[in-house]
């Protein structure tokens, strides 16, 4: 009809819009769903959380993730027992290598084999540095392990769950739960042979360990009086430190 042009309207297929904006669409739609069952996680982690205190009391409920801190440190340390720094690494990988060197040439195989002779003296240097920091590092992961079953029977066990004691708690929590996370961070940096990154961990669970111990050295209000001359976990504490202070020699030097 005169002068009036007809627009061409081309029909949105069933399901409509691209492909582009489907896929933004199911992106969007998963993200939500991961923060929904993220949320929900954290929320039953709650529930569980006051279950525990509901169930056992604060104290139970402290006892019970100290005992968890203490299997994962025991764990680590056994882990780190049996491993064996002269250990090979992945066979798999080894024998492909192996398979590449078969198809060198001669004049490269003697070049290779001088470069093999140095490069073992560099990892037999390594791994009597890492038999050495192995050593060292039981020496104090032992005792540190140690503290959690006397902090337990001898602390946790006879408090009162009064205000103070339960900001006592608190803090002592904290260090305790921070020890086998670096202890872990200690096993992962010997593995990759790193002693300066294992060195430092290795302090810090010490430096935690010391501090759980110093914020209940002393029982009921944390002052030394003549009653508690003779308490016995002070007098185990003051052991302790000596066999801390003369194991930590070598990781402090």
């Amino acid at each position: 009809v005169g002068g009036v042009g007809v627009a061409t309207v081309t029909p949105t297929p069933p399901g409509g819009g691209s492909a582009a904006g489907k896929s933004a669409k199911t992106d969007s739609n998963q993200a939500g769903k991961d923060t929904v069952t993220g949320a929900a996680g954290r929320v039953w982690d709650a529930c569980d959380v006051l279950v525990d205190v509901a169930g056992k009391g604060v104290i139970g409920f402290v006892i019970r993730r100290v005992e968890q801190y203490r299997d994962l440190v025991r764990d680590a340390v056994e882990e780190i027992e049996e491993w064996d720094p002269d250990e090979e690494g992945d066979e798999f990988f080894d024998e492909l290598l192996g398979d590449e060197g078969e198809k060198n040439d001669a004049d490269d195989e003697e070049e290779e084999e001088e470069e093999e002779e140095d490069d073992e003296d560099d990892d037999q240097a390594s791994k009597e540095a890492l038999h050495a920091q192995k050593k060292s590092t039981l020496r104090v992961l032992k005792p540190i392990a140690q503290i959690y079953p006397v902090i337990i029977s001898n602390r946790l066990t006879k408090a009162s769950g009064s205000l103070g004691d339960v900001r006592k708690l608190e803090a002592l929590m904290g260090d305790l739960q921070h020890i086998p996370e670096h202890v872990d961070e200690v096993a992962g940096a010997l593995y990759e042979a790193d002693l300066e990154k294992a060195g430092q961990f290795l302090r810090k669970a010490r430096d935690c360990a010391s501090n759980a111990i110093n914020s209940v050295v002393w029982p009921g209000n944390g002052k030394e009086t003549g009653e508690q001359i003779g308490d016995k976990f002070t007098t185990w504490s003051n052991t302790w430190m000596k066999v801390m202070e003369e194991v930590s020699k070598p990781i402090d030097r």
